[in-house]
């Protein structure tokens, strides 16, 4: 469950493992980890809440979030799938915010036999991709990890019984959400501020006041994030060239969309292909 065991060339990897990183102090995890229990029991503080973890137990840990095992069996082994940032980026795009708050908040849930069987199907077929030589197996697991996401979901909406706390939302918190959901939607063909701020009603400052003051970036960053997003989407599940990416997604020509990429993402979009399909 350490970072270095993933590269560039190999976004995730899959094994048994007793979580033993997390024994002695808390561990802050970067990218995503969807653990089955296999066998034995353990405590799992996730995030300072304590989670008993047993045989049928699944655990969904993302970025930023803490884990911490001081207590468990001898004889307790898990079944870890971890990936890298960019991949559960991949899996969970265009979900709505509310899905990965609701899975950060229920982060263990308890598999009957019957969902169970389901989500080893999926461990299973993501074993299989781990050893095999396919050049699109970086696309085969990344929609086996959004299913994987989708079903822990189902899971907590079936389970958790507590009534949903109503909250009460400030005219800030919801323009920003209204700007999060327009950008969504309308990044392919809308780059600039000032069309979400105009569709917003507002000016393109305040709308940046409001961006700033929620989340700590900028419009434009905002936009920019989800644009590139889309970029890679497309090098990763799409055959089309650059110059009709570039059409798609409203840029002048390639080079302006290769010279864009490449300062946001670090990398050309050729290299972003090629690393995208050869693992």
């Amino acid at each position: 469950m350490t970072p270095d065991i993933l590269s560039e060339d190999n976004p995730f990897i899959i094994k048994e493992s007793r979580l033993s990183i997390a024994y002695e102090k808390p561990f802050t995890l970067q990218g995503g980890a969807v653990a089955l229990c296999e066998r034995g029991h353990a405590t799992l503080v996730i995030n300072g809440t304590p989670y008993e973890f047993s045989p049928g137990s699944e655990a969904n840990i993302f970025t930023g979030m803490t884990l911490y095992i001081p207590e468990h069996s001898d004889d307790f082994k898990t079944l870890l799938f971890y990936c890298s940032q960019d991949m559960l980026e991949m899996a969970q795009w265009k979900f709505e915010s509310f899905f990965f708050n609701d899975l950060s908040s229920h982060p263990v849930h308890k598999h009957s036999k019957e969902t169970g069987n389901a989500t080893r199907a999926c461990f299973t077929m993501i074993e299989a991709c781990y050893s095999e030589d396919n050049r699109y197996k970086r696309i085969i697991v990344t929609n086996l990890l959004r299913n994987l996401l989708l079903s822990a979901y189902d899971k907590i909406q079936r389970n958790v019984n507590e009534p949903k706390k109503e909250q009460t939302k400030t005219r800030k918190e919801e323009l920003y959400d209204k700007f999060i959901e327009k950008v969504a939607k309308h990044c392919i063909h809308h780059h600039d501020v000032e069309y979400y701020a105009g569709r917003l009603d507002i000016s393109p400052r305040y709308l940046g006041t409001i961006t700033r003051e929620i989340d700590g970036q900028s419009p434009k960053d905002i936009i920019d994030t989800y644009i590139v997003q889309e970029i890679k989407i497309l090098l990763s599940f799409s055959d089309m060239t650059l110059q009709q990416i570039a059409d798609q997604l409203r840029f002048p020509d390639q080079s302006y969309l290769g010279r864009y990429f490449k300062r946001l993402a670090g990398k050309s979009p050729l290299e972003y292909r090629k690393g995208g399909l050869s693992m």
